[in-house]
C-alpha cells in the first residue's frame, strides 16, 4: 500500500496495537504518513524508534492530525505568529479554552483502555509535561516545570476569560504536541522566532459556573478511578461503544466545539485572541483535519522539506504544515479566526 502512493492516512487504532507496521512500511518506501493517534506512549515509541531515520530520508511522519491535536497545535501557532507579526517579538505564553458537545468513539475508548492497562512505570512517565519533547531537551524541561504547565486538577476561576474552568481531559495529550512543536522549531533557528525560549502553554475546559466545574471534576475523577482498576474497567467496557462504533449521523449534527486561544507577550501588555470552532469534532471535523493535513503533505511536500533543509522526521501539524494548514481547514469550514 505505501509503495503505491505518496501519502498515507492511517486511521486504525489503537495505534499501540496496530500502528507500527504502517510507519515502518512508509519509511521503507519513502512515503509520507499522518494519523489520528492520541496515545502518548506509542507516539513516544515512534519518536524514539523512527525519528532519526525519517529525518535522514526526508520522510514526513505526522501523528495526531485530527481533533487530537490540530486545533491545539495550529491554534497556538496562529496566535504566536500573529503576535510576532503585530508586535515584533515572540509569544511568551498561550492559554487555550475548550467548550463544546461531542461523543466518544469505540476506537478512542479502546485506546484509552489500552493506555491504562500499561505498567505503572509507563503511566508515571505519561505525567511528564514534556514527555514528547526531543530526547535532548526532554529531561531538562521536565526538571523545571512551571505551575502553569501542570495539568489542571481542581476547578478554578480564570480572570483572563472571566469564567470558571475545570480539567480538560484532552489537555494532557494536546499540550505535549504543542510543546514538541516549540522544541522542534527551536532546532531550526530563525531570526524571527514566533515562540519565546521559555514559552508556556496549557489548556482548560470552560464551565458555566462553579457548580458545573465541580460536577465535571468529580465525574472525571470517578471515571478515571474506574478505568485504572481492572475489574471496573472490564465492567464499564460492557456499556460503551466497541471499536468501529460511534455516534450516529443524527447525533453528530448536535455536536460542536470551540477553542479560544489567548496569547501574550513577555510583559503581558500585548495579547492576541484567536478562535477555532466547528461541528462534530470526533468524526466530521476530524475527517476534514486529517484530510487537509494529508493534502498539504502531498501538494506542499517539496516546500516543506526545503524549509526544513531536506530533513523529515516525526513532526507535528504545526512544524510540518504551519499556517498552510490553518488556511486549509478554514476553507474546509473548520473556522480559524483572529478575534
Amino acid at each position: 500500500m505505501s509503495s503505491a502512493t505518496r501519502v498515507v492516512i492511517a486511521a486504525v487504532g489503537p495505534y499501540a496495537l496496530h500502528g507500527t507496521p504502517m510507519v515502518q512500511a512508509c519509511l521503507k518506501t519513502g512515503t509520507h504518513y499522518c494519523d489520528l493517534t492520541g496515545e502518548a506512549q506509542w507516539h513516544r515509541y515512534v519518536i524514539d524508534t523512527f525519528h532519526d531515520e525519517a529525518t535522514k530520508k526526508g520522510v514526513l511522519i505526522v501523528p495526531s492530525t485530527g481533533f487530537d491535536a490540530v486545533p491545539s497545535d495550529i491554534g497556538a501557532f496562529v496566535v504566536a505568529s500573529e503576535i510576532r507579526k503585530r508586535f515584533g517579538e515572540p509569544c511568551s505564553s498561550v492559554k487555550a479554552y475548550f467548550s463544546g458537545v461531542a461523543g466518544a468513539s469505540g476506537g478512542t475508548l479502546a485506546s484509552v483502555f489500552n493506555i491504562f492497562s500499561m505498567p505503572s512505570k509507563v503511566l508515571l512517565e505519561l505525567q511528564e509535561p514534556f514527555y514528547l519533547n526531543p530526547t535532548e531537551t526532554r529531561q531538562i524541561r521536565n526538571s523545571r516545570v512551571s505551575p502553569v504547565e501542570r495539568d489542571q486538577l481542581l476547578p478554578a476561576y480564570d480572570s483572563d476569560v472571566q469564567s470558571w474552568t475545570n480539567k480538560w481531559i484532552m489537555a494532557a495529550y494536546n499540550t505535549l504536541i504543542v510543546r514538541r512543536s516549540v522544541a522542534l522549531f527551536e532546532e531550526l533557528p530563525s531570526d524571527n522566532p514566533v515562540y519565546a525560549k521559555d514559552f508556556k502553554y496549557n489548556e482548560y475546559m470552560l464551565a458555566s459556573n462553579i457548580i458545573t466545574a465541580i460536577a465535571v471534576t468529580v465525574g472525571l475523577f470517578l471515571f478515571g478511578i474506574m478505568v485504572i482498576l481492572s475489574p471496573t474497567r472490564w465492567l464499564i467496557k460492557k456499556f460503551l461503544p466497541e471499536p468501529g462504533q460511534g455516534p450516529s449521523a443524527a447525533r453528530r449534527k448536535t455536536h460542536w466545539f470551540r477553542y479560544t486561544f489567548k496569547g501574550y507577550t513577555a510583559d503581558k501588555k500585548n495579547s492576541v485572541t484567536a478562535e477555532i470552532r466547528g461541528a462534530d469534532p470526533g468524526y466530521d471535523d476530524t475527517a476534514k483535519m486529517i484530510s487537509e493535513t494529508a493534502l498539504c503533505m502531498l501538494q506542499d511536500s517539496e516546500e516543506i522539506l526545503r524549509q526544513r533543509k531536506g530533513r523529515g522526521g516525526v513532526l507535528t501539524p504545526a512544524t510540518c504544515c504551519g499556517l498552510r494548514l490553518a488556511e486549509r481547514i478554514n476553507a474546509a469550514e473548520v473556522s480559524v479566526q483572529i478575534k
